[in-house]
């Protein structure tokens, strides 16, 4: 599995290290970055634990799905069209998109998600005409190459089911015991 991870300032930490960390945990997790398009190169979260070291180049033929936390970074992910122009790239080349939190929202304000179900945190001014698709019943949704999470809580759930889709349940099922013993 190998994942480039979206990152802008102010992302979930909690999102970050819990989908990241879950992954890790399968073992098959071969390449992970941290890819950030405004060219910085420590990113800082939120919550300010820790800063990401990124890089602002890629190869997509090098990764299996883009992961994209939300949080306060999904404001800026509706406006930078640099970051939205990469997960183009990755639907464009048939890869997985994963994303949470307010993400989903923001990729559904820039018609990236105009046909697919998404669950995503419950954003109050979100009108259900402009997000259709929206589901508020889930915790986690996949949509073909779309998985989508609701929030920090989802983490865990988010990377067992990214482990499901790209590697297998029984892996999953692995992991989780491993995490919910």
């Amino acid at each position: 599995m190998k994942i480039l991870t979206l990152v802008l300032e102010k992302y979930q930490d909690i999102e970050l290290v819990g989908v990241i960390s879950t992954l890790n945990n399968s073992g098959q997790l071969e390449k992970i970055t941290y890819y950030n398009p405004n060219e910085k190169t420590n990113i800082f979260g939120s919550n300010k634990i820790g800063s990401i070291m990124t890089v602002s180049t890629y190869d997509i033929k090098d990764y299996d799905a883009i992961f994209i936390p939300g949080g306060e970074a999904a404001q800026e992910l509706r406006v930078n069209q640099i970051a939205l122009n990469v997960v183009k790239d990755f639907i464009d080349n048939d890869k997985y998109i994963i994303s949470m939190c307010d993400s989903p929202n923001a990729l559904c304000d820039a018609k990236l998600l105009t046909d697919k179900k998404y669950v995503s945190y419950p954003i109050q001014g979100i009108e259900k005409s402009a997000c259709p698709n929206r589901v508020s019943d889930q915790v986690v949704m996949v949509d073909g190459k779309y998985i989508t999470g609701r929030g920090p809580s989802s983490s865990l759930e988010l990377g067992l089911k990214v482990i499901e889709i790209l590697i297998s349940k029984k892996k999953s099922d692995e992991v989780r015991s491993g995490l919910f013993a």
